[in-house]
């Protein structure tokens, strides 16, 4: 499978990049990592840095009420008594859906993740959600997983999307009965302000790097790095994956 991971891996690099180490880095952090047992990568602080970041990413995804407008989209346009029918703004919702989708995989060719991340963010407390948060989420999530343990991890993570979305959709009309729907909005919109500074705490970038050097990036704190401690001392054996 050599070839077609060189060919996969030229399309997302830049004109230049030395394909071949990579795809040897790659070769040697796979045969490290099944070396070791399932549940010693799972302890790994490594491991516990990514699932955290990927979730938490996730989790965001669902409070900023995307799924709540998409859903609800009609009964939210005849409370905020637009100048148009509810079933126009719908279609307006679903057209401005469709291009921002398209938007985001040319952005990504420009921009790091990190700055369309906090973009997307800013902009969700107006609009802005499927050219950021709505496709890079699982993207970076597929990104800083060790490849051993991807596929559960993964799993994991949509299985927590998925109760999130369950729980926010169910009780929204109540929240709104209860509270009003601009509250509620509020508080989406709050939760974007806390997801950009998640984002520039605990996201790390992975645009144009390998998936050594974003482990590398999991397994050193900064503060360590910045003070050129020798963090090989530190390591247990099953840090070492």
């Amino acid at each position: 499978q050599e070839g077609p991971a060189k060919k996969s891996l030229q399309s997302y690099r830049p004109l230049g990049h030395d394909i071949e180490t990579e795809i040897i880095e790659i070769k040697a952090q796979i045969t490290e990592q099944q070396q070791g047992r399932l549940l010693d990568v799972i302890q790994t602080k490594k491991f516990a840095k990514s699932l955290f970041m990927g979730c938490m990413l996730v989790i965001f995804q669902q409070f900023t009420g995307v799924n709540c407008i998409l859903m609800y989209s009609q009964r939210i346009f005849e409370l905020t008594s637009a100048s148009f029918t509810p079933s126009i703004c719908s279609i307006i919702l679903g057209s401005m859906q469709l291009t921002s989708g398209a938007l985001c995989p040319v952005l990504v060719n420009f921009f790091n993740k990190k700055t369309i991340f906090t973009g997307s963010a800013i902009g969700m407390i107006i609009s802005h959600y499927n050219s950021g948060f709505g496709a890079l989420c699982w993207v970076v999530a597929s990104e800083v997983y060790p490849a051993r343990v991807k596929s559960l991890a993964l799993s994991f993570t949509i299985f927590i999307f998925y109760v999130m979305g369950f729980f926010i959709a169910k009780y929204f009309q109540a929240v709104v009965e209860s509270v009003g729907i601009g509250s509620l909005f509020y508080f989406f919109s709050g939760c974007c302000v806390v997801a950009i500074v998640f984002i520039h705490v605990f996201v790390v970038e992975t645009r144009d790097k390998s998936l050594e050097e974003i482990q590398d990036m999991l397994g050193v704190p900064k503060i360590l790095k910045e003070k050129n401690v020798d963090n090989t001392a530190m390591k247990s054996p099953v840090d070492k994956f």
